[in-house]
């Protein structure tokens, strides 16, 4: 079952509007580079490398994905649950995935 709230809602009301957004576009890019390899990301370097990001800027990402979902070690754990359909995006769609995801109703279990 879901609950009143979108990912986009429940993030902004655990961190904010701008660490949500932080966090929500680090999963859309998550998912858009595990699409394109057509398997899970195996570190975050592997992130890091394919986005063409410092370490720095990963880890802040990772920081406030972690900060929303506690529980999960990366996004596709949590992309799993919320959108079980394979993402199909190219790297320059990255704010059309983001769009989708925003929109994403939570199980109640995120309640």
């Amino acid at each position: 079952m879901r609950n009143k709230h979108t990912l986009i809602t429940y993030a902004i009301q655990k961190v904010g509007f701008t660490k949500a957004q932080t966090c929500v576009r680090f999963i859309a890019m998550w998912a858009i580079m595990e699409a394109s390899l057509g398997r899970p990301a195996r570190t975050f370097a592997e992130f890091e490398q394919w986005w063409e990001m410092s370490e720095a800027a990963v880890y802040r990402s990772l920081r406030q994905f972690r900060a929303v979902f506690p529980d999960y070690v990366t996004p596709s754990e949590l992309l799993a649950i919320i959108h079980p359909a394979p993402i199909r995006a190219a790297k320059s769609q990255q704010m059309e995935v983001m769009l989708d995801l925003i929109t994403v109703p939570m199980p109640y279990s995120f309640a």
